[in-house]
């Protein structure tokens, strides 16, 4: 019989943790977007867009985890756990133009967001272990930062004992002064994802879930357009779309799924209204492009 002590379970949680999502990236990326065109109505979009490289990632970022463009064209980015606190700014193709360090503990940043007047919203969201009390989005604007916390309403104990990543998010977007957050769920029996509300201003919050939608893979990044006319999440393997009506965010128009499988994708951004720009971990940067109706 094989004995594993505590000691070896603990030391060796690092590569078990990083083995399980490769085997979970692989399933992910083997799927297509037949369930999700079955149960929430999506439709098929590989005919819609066209996907390429478009540059790489500086050396700095070695996990890119968020990604949020610019009105100049340039992009912000961050690494997630376990890198600095600092925000990266690249060019189009991923040439590195400025560091920026902030103030602010790294426990685990999933995602960034562009408010008004420039305003970012840097979100230590990240809760593998379901177990965090001290989540927080960071409001940075005009060299003044706002922490802006939050507990999930329905969540008592830390971590549950069931329902694996439901209070787990890494996906947010900022719109109309209130931040939208998306949870990433893993469990094999629920593959509901839900989304939350928060005000976009300092404080400390109890959120509840507003909507949610059947998604087989867990969502990773999230972005809105500047039109406000549609949004995106990303998962490991898909991009889906939604359409916005009445100004109001929500799941009841479920517009494309498109199938990209390009590693371990987790970070997204519109750069106008209906092209965006991904990032994965490994380094890459991708540009994914809708075509003319001519086409």
């Amino acid at each position: 019989a094989l004995i594993i002590n505590e000691s070896f379970i603990i030391s060796s949680m690092p590569f078990i943790y990083k083995f399980y999502a490769f085997i979970f990236l692989a399933r992910s990326l083997s799927c297509s977007c037949s369930p999700e065109i079955r149960e929430s109505g999506f439709e098929k979009a590989k005919k819609q867009y066209s996907v390429r490289e478009i540059g790489r990632l500086p050396r700095e970022v070695n996990e890119s985890s968020g990604l949020v463009h610019n009105a100049d064209g340039t992009l912000w980015t961050h690494n997630d756990s376990g890198g600095k606190s600092e925000l990266y700014q690249v060019d189009a193709t991923g040439n590195l133009l400025e560091t920026k360090a902030l103030n602010i503990p790294n426990v685990d940043w999933e995602e960034i967001a562009l408010g008004k007047e420039n305003t970012l919203f840097v979100g230590d969201i990240g809760n593998n272990d379901q177990n965090r009390k001290d989540l927080c989005i960071y409001k940075i604007a005009n060299n003044r930062t706002e922490r802006i916390g939050f507990s999930y309403g329905s969540q008592t104990e830390f971590p549950p004992k069931s329902n694996f990543h439901e209070f787990d998010s890494e996906a947010f977007f900022w719109y109309k002064d209130k931040l939208f957050l998306f949870s990433k769920s893993t469990l094999k029996s629920d593959k509901t994802v839900k989304m939350y509300e928060l005000p976009d201003h300092g404080g400390q919050y109890k959120i509840f879930a507003k909507d949610s939608i059947y998604l087989k893979t867990a969502v990773t990044a999230a972005s809105v357009n500047p039109a406000g006319t549609e949004f995106a999440l990303m998962t490991y393997g898909k991009l889906f779309i939604f359409g916005i009506e009445n100004e109001a965010i929500n799941f009841k128009r479920p517009i494309s799924c498109l199938k990209i499988s390009k590693k371990q994708t987790e970070a997204i951004t519109y750069i106008n209204n209906t092209d965006l720009v991904l990032s994965n971990e490994q380094g890459q940067l991708f540009l994914v492009e809708k075509k003319q109706k001519h086409d």
